[in-house]
């Protein structure tokens, strides 16, 4: 099938300010063509390439931006720790990248893990004075 170029260009920056494609595959989506056909009619390198690209480059931008600022504007505990996760450091994000495993042993029995012992570590707490309330001897 015959593609006009300029028709196409047309049509990739109109499906990039209305629907916010992530990538140049999605994009190929959205205006009927394959991924092979774009780079036929859009070489690397030329003009209407880099400016799809930069089109798309601004639109995710733009959601990023929106979608920060509700993570910012939200109180909920899995927003607040993806903002401490974003802008925490190398630090915040190994303290908050904790989870809890259930671990069997060979008999079949369930290990219990206390999944806050790093955390305490970490944070220099000790726990061996408040053996009553800890998870291990629930």
């Amino acid at each position: 099938m015959a593609y006009n170029t300029d028709e196409l260009y047309k049509l990739a920056l109109e499906q990039i300010k209305k629907y916010k494609p992530h990538s140049i595959l999605q994009l190929c989506g959205l205006i009927g063509i394959s991924h092979d056909t774009f780079y036929n009619h859009f070489p690397i390198d030329s003009d209407k390439s880099d400016n799809i690209k930069r089109e798309m480059q601004l639109v995710a931008a733009e959601v990023t931006a929106v979608t920060i600022k509700k993570t910012f504007d939200s109180d909920t505990p899995t927003d607040r720790a993806m903002i401490l996760k974003i802008y925490g450091g190398n630090e915040m994000r190994r303290k908050l990248a904790t989870n809890y495993n259930e671990v069997t042993g060979k008999d079949g029995d369930v290990i219990k893990v206390d999944p806050f012992t790093k955390i305490r570590e970490n944070n220099g707490i000790d726990r061996e004075a408040k053996d009553s309330d800890s998870v291990v001897n629930g």
